[in-house]
């Protein structure tokens, strides 16, 4: 490991554990670092190539006998591909006690800010392909922090309701206080312009997403079928349209493509997390803490204690709109930071040539 050490890394975990009274007795670097379990000859190509025909055709326990150098090539969909019998929805009793959001949205995030010029934005996080796109010449892509509470709304009142008919509410005031935990505040950057712009927005919003396990012809989706444009919203009447039916306040209508996908891809977030990560307000932050809890989930099913990833993969996920990819690490670091003082993330390291993920199960 380069930069981010054996020593390092321990002193991570030791600390984490230290904090929990936890600490595991015999704790060593190659404990965490290394597997016991390894087929040198197994590589992430061949997991590709096999992915490709179908995963009947995967070997064993595939994602224990990588390699970790070969486990840190795959990307997170192939990931999530290869441990896709883990259950990333929460149980029903449990759904209410979480936010939910699609895992393509977890894996590549919405765009951070206001898009000028043409309305299209385009985030690549290995073999998944996630193409935003505004399908109105008079509205925006939804950005910002806005646009990720208003989608997490959206998506868990599917995934609770089972129904793809979403009131909103009576008034705007009701919906960002009472229903997202957002203080309504007037004025050209007050949080009525913002969601009140952000909700029409998002009845504009059409995602395409494709994960490319075959030829780049043929993308498909993360249930192996062909990707395709998914308009998130088929219908809506919202307050001061012409349909407002005000008996029904309200009301935004999913499209099944996006109904299908945030309920049988459903990532939950947990209650108390949403509601600080609201509070934090930071976009690029909610992005790695979704990720973040994500990615360590599979590592997790997949037994894999370390997973590096390299700041050119990161840049094209989620750094898409910023110059420079030192300003985007720059960035990164900063929000991870501010994750890590509300201790809302753990098991992740940042320097200067890659991040360094541990499975939350090997520090708690």
């Amino acid at each position: 490991m380069s930069q981010i050490n054996e020593s390092a890394a321990l002193a991570f975990l030791v600390e984490s554990a230290k904090q929990r009274d936890r600490a595991e007795e015999g704790l060593t670097p190659q404990k965490y670092i290394q597997e016991s379990t390894i087929d040198a000859s197994l590589t992430a190509a061949y997991i590709s190539e096999l992915l490709a025909k179908g995963s009947e055709n995967l070997p064993i326990n595939a994602l224990n006998l990588l390699p970790q150098i070969e486990f840190d090539k795959l990307s997170d969909a192939e990931i999530y591909a290869l441990s896709q019998n883990a259950n990333f929805q929460a149980d029903a009793d449990k759904a209410f006690e979480a936010w939910f959001l699609p895992s393509p949205i977890v894996q590549t995030g919405l765009p951070l800010r206001k898009v000028s010029g043409e309305q299209r934005q385009i985030r690549r996080n290995g073999d998944l392909t996630v193409e935003f796109v505004c399908a109105s010449s008079d509205h925006h892509l939804p950005y910002g922090m806005p646009a990720r509470i208003v989608l997490a709304f959206l998506s868990t009142q599917a995934v609770q309701t089972k129904n793809r008919t979403i009131v909103i509410g009576d008034t705007l005031k009701g919906f960002l206080e009472d229903s997202v935990g957002v203080k309504a505040t007037k004025g050209e950057r007050g949080s009525y312009k913002r969601f009140g712009e952000t909700l029409l927005d998002m009845c504009h919003l059409v995602i395409n997403h494709r994960a490319g396990f075959e030829k780049a012809d043929q993308g498909k989706t993360l249930q192996g079928e062909k990707g395709g444009n998914i308009p998130v919203v088929s219908s809506h009447a919202l307050w001061g349209e012409s349909n407002y039916q005000s008996e029904l306040g309200g009301v935004i209508k999913l499209s099944q493509e996006y109904y299908d996908l945030a309920t049988q891809h459903a990532v939950p977030i947990a209650q108390d997390d949403f509601e600080k990560l609201v509070k934090l307000g930071k976009p690029l932050a909610f992005d790695i803490y979704s990720w973040c809890h994500y990615r360590q989930h599979a590592m997790g099913t997949a037994n894999r204690r370390v997973s590096n990833i390299s700041w050119p993969q990161l840049y094209a996920q989620m750094g898409s709109e910023f110059p420079q990819r030192s300003r985007f690490s720059a960035a990164f670091r900063e929000s991870l930071d501010l994750l890590q003082k509300e201790n809302l993330v753990q098991g992740i390291v940042a320097d200067k040539s890659k991040v360094m993920l541990i499975r939350r199960s090997a520090i708690s």
